[in-house]
Parts: structure tokens; sequence; C-alpha cells
């Protein structure tokens, strides 16, 4: 009953170290409830506490999957809740594996513990997709200068230097004192000084170059709307849409560089004759550039695109767009096998959308507008390779819609912290506008310089910092860092194996 109790306990400080709550110093001591319950256990033991702890995190952290099973796909409570369940347990998987690895190698070589639960832990989660991710790092997201130097090895650096924390904490608090004259201790300490040191100087440096950045100025636009299907409703579609084209209408030309609709409307721009008129006309009359989402169906809609369209007017209407290249899913597309065939028993029609393949840049005042679609935000190397480009001045522009998981904070707020990170390892600052909100402008240091207010309709006016060029090495080799440790980690694996066999 004690290692449940204690199994749970990670669990609860899991949860209370992420974003919303951000208690994040727990994190520095998350897994310790956790290896004192795995104590003299087997590794089938192993799993099973790993998998309550993790499951106790998810579905505290997911409550929100039953909002996407209700609107989604129409799944009556208490029915919906369900999902919540089968989340808990998919989410639990990167924990209950990671820790089962590393009780498996820490028998093996003891001497070595301290590194094997960061080395075991980061190179499974990095092989697991990023909605599995519960990283601890995002919760650290408000200690800007103790996290910079996630320009050089991305977050799962951070979640490194965190769980060595819980490692060295382990040996110091719970196991023998005397083993703390190990090298590998102090080999720790150095490397957690290090992350420290260049952080600060990061930082500071970073910090006092803003005020010598170019100044974009734009109006961000957060209609606030619950989330539909409904694509072909043209008369909702066009009575909708008239507060967007009100504010649109309202913005001064001569001091507003750009406006921006989330995603999340069905604004018909192709596929609704009115709608595309009325924004061609709202172009023609107000004369500033506009970047918003829409579905594309192709002639038969038997092929949907999620694009991101920017329209310009000199003289004439120019049209530039980006393909969503990320699809999310389940929502936008399916991985599971079988997972179609039980879709449609519950009469979903199969998904038809088709994934872009490259990268676009929009040209804005001598600016490069580098457009993303929401879960592609949660995607670090493919957004890296898109900033990646010799474009100076750029600013990357996501647009989200988070309504599908109902009107609590827990979700939104790690798409924000996730969104704050890919400015910090790429130096680029970022625009991210929700549809139901909290939006936000955030700066090379990850910093918030401007936040709307959650659940809120309405229009502002806001500035974003643009560099010229900020050296990231993350930005140049995005795949580095975890590349590194899946490859001791599995070499790892092999030497225990191989040195087990040879014994024998």
């Amino acid at each position: 009953m004690i290692k449940l109790l204690l199994a749970t306990l990670t669990g609860i400080f899991y949860f209370l170290a992420l974003p919303e709550h951000n208690y994040a110093l727990l994190a520095l001591i998350t897994y310790l409830p956790l290896l004192k319950a795995l104590e003299n256990t087997s590794l089938k033991q192993t799993y099973g506490l790993s998998l309550l702890a993790g499951m106790v995190m998810t579905a505290l952290c997911t409550p929100w999957m039953a909002d996407v099973g209700q609107t989604f796909f129409n799944i009556p409570y208490p029915l919906n809740l369900l999902l919540v369940l089968e989340m808990a347990f998919i989410g639990a998987q990167p924990i209950a594996i990671s820790m089962t690895l590393y009780r498996y190698l820490a028998n093996k070589l003891p001497q070595l513990k301290i590194w094997l639960l960061p080395l075991s832990v980061i190179a499974t989660f990095s092989l697991f997709s990023p909605l599995l991710k519960s990283l601890l790092s995002y919760g650290f997201i408000e200690q800007s200068s103790l996290i910079q130097t996630v320009d050089i090895t991305g977050v799962l650096g951070l979640e490194f230097i965190i769980v060595i924390c819980n490692a060295l904490f382990y040996q110091i608090l719970i196991t023998k004192p005397y083993l703390l004259k190990s090298i590998s201790v102090y080999l720790g300490l150095a490397m957690i000084i290090l992350w420290l040191s260049y952080s600060q100087w990061r930082f500071k440096t970073l910090t006092a170059q803003l005020s010598n950045m170019e100044v974009m100025t734009f109006a961000l636009m957060q209609p606030n709307r619950k989330p539909t299907l409904d694509a072909k409703n043209t008369n909702k579609i066009a009575q909708d849409n008239l507060w967007e084209f009100n504010q649109y209408q309202a913005l001064d030309k001569n001091s507003i560089e750009l406006a921006i609709w989330p995603e999340g409307t069905f604004y018909g721009f192709h596929y609704d004759q009115q709608s595309t008129n009325n924004i061609k006309e709202l172009l023609k009359s107000t004369q500033i550039p506009l970047l918003f989402q829409d579905d594309y169906f192709s002639t038969n809609k038997a092929v949907i695109e999620n694009r991101i369209y920017f329209l310009t007017y000199q003289n004439q209407l120019k049209q530039q767009h980006y393909i969503k290249r990320e699809l999310m899913p389940f929502g936008e597309k399916i991985d599971l096998l079988g997972y179609e065939q039980l879709l449609s028993v519950l009469g979903v029609e199969k998904i038809p959308y088709q994934a872009g393949n490259k990268p676009a840049y929009f040209t804005l005042n001598g600016k490069f507008i580098v457009p993303l679609v929401c879960f592609e935000v949660l995607k670090s190397e493919l957004v890296a390779k898109s900033l990646n480009t010799t474009h100076s001045y750029k600013v990357a522009v996501v647009l989200s819609q988070d309504g599908w998981y109902g009107d609590s904070l827990q979700q939104v707020s790690a798409h924000r912290a996730i969104t704050q990170f890919r400015a910090i390892e790429n130096r680029t600052p970022f625009i991210h506008v929700i549809n139901n909100g909290p939006s936000q402008v955030i700066n090379i240091v990850g910093e918030n310089n401007f936040n709307a207010p959650h659940l809120t309709r309405g229009s502002w006016q806001s500035t974003v910092l643009v560099p010229k060029n900020i050296y990231s090495f993350f930005k140049q080799y995005p795949s580095w860092f975890e590349t590194l440790l899946q490859l001791l980690f599995a070499s790892t694996l092999i030497l225990t194996y191989v040195k087990k066999t040879t014994v024998r």
C-alpha cells in the first residue's frame, strides 16, 4: 500500500509542476517518491507502479479529453470520460517504460545510477509523440534566466537537468550518503552549474539587445468561438464572420502593418462566394495585409487542406498560402491500425485531410512571416527547420483553436509554454493567436510581451520585437541532443546484454 501511495504522490507532484499550477520547484523532487517505491521491486512491479504514477499525472492533466469526445466525436457524458481513461493509459507509457528500463540498467550498472535515470527518461520520451511528452520543463517557463541553454540542447536538455537533479536528491536524501564521493555526483553537479552559468549569461546579453530590435505593429483578433465541424452552413459562415470584418475595417492602416485572425473559423474563402467577395472587398478598402487560417476543399471535396492565407492589396489582390504539414492525430489523421474502422462504426466519416510538404515565407515590410498551424508548434524539429533559413528579420506566427479542449486552462497553458520554448530554442519572436485565448506575443528570451485574456472576445493592437538574426545552435541542429542520448542509451542496453551473455 505504501508503494502505491508513493507512486500516486509522484503523479500528483508531476501534475502540480506543469503549467497552469507552475509549482516548478516540485519538478526537482517529482521522481523521489516513485524511486523510493521502486526499491526492491521486480521489473513487472516497476512497470505497474510507474504506470500508476503516469496515469495519475495524465488523468489530472487531461480532463479536457472528455470535452474533445463530446465536441468532436459527439460522445455523450459519461461515456466521454472513457477517453480520459484511455488517454491516461497511453500518456503513462513514457514514464512506465522509461522507469522499467532504468531499473533494469541500474541493477546491472549500479555505479552509474545517477546518469542512467535521466538517460533512460529522456531517451524514452524522445521516441514518443509530442502529444505524450508531458515534460516537467514546461513548468519552468516563467524562470526565464534559468532556461536559456535550450538554444543549444532544445527543451529535452532542460528535462535532462531536471531529472539529474532528482537523481542527485535521491542520492543525498534517501540512499547512502557515502556514495556522494562518487565521481558521477560531481560530474552531475558540474553539468548543472555549467547549464545555469550559460543560461544566466545568455539571458543577460540577449535582454540587453531587445531595445535595438526592429518593431512590427500588428492587430490580433480573438473571436472566442466554440469549435465546430460545420463548414458547409454558408448562412452561418456569413453571419459569424461579421465580427472579424467589423474589427478589421476599424483598423488604422497608417499604424497597423498586419491583421491576424486565428484558426478555428470556417471563413469559406475558397468555397463560399459571398465570403470570398467580402474578404476581397475588405482588403481593397482597408489595404492592411491579412493573415488567417481556413480550410481548402478540392473541387470534389475528396481532399481538405488546412491552410494559412496571406492577403495583401496594392492595386490588386495578391494571395499566398501555406499548407499545414503536421496533421493533428485523430483530428486530421488516423495513425492507429483499425481506428478508422472503429470511427466508421460510430458514424464518423474518414478524415480526408492532406498535409503540405514545405514551409512558407511571407514578405512584409522587409520582414519575413513564418506561418505555423496549432499542433505544429509541438514539433521542435519541424519548427527549427522552418526557421533555419538565410532570411533575416523573421517572425513566427502560430494560429490555433484550443476550444476543442473546453474552458480549462490546462491544455492551453501547456500549448503556450511550448510556444515560448520554441521562441528560445530558435531565438525567434513568436506571435501565437488562439481563437479562445489567451493569445500571446513572445520575445527571443521566451518572455510574454503581451497576453490577451482567456475566453474573451476582443481585438488588440500590439508590437513584436524582431531581431535581424540571432544565432542558435539548436536551430541549426535540432535533433543532435536527442539522437546522442538515443545512441548512448541503445549502446548501454546492448553492452549490458552482451556482458550478461558473456558471463553466462
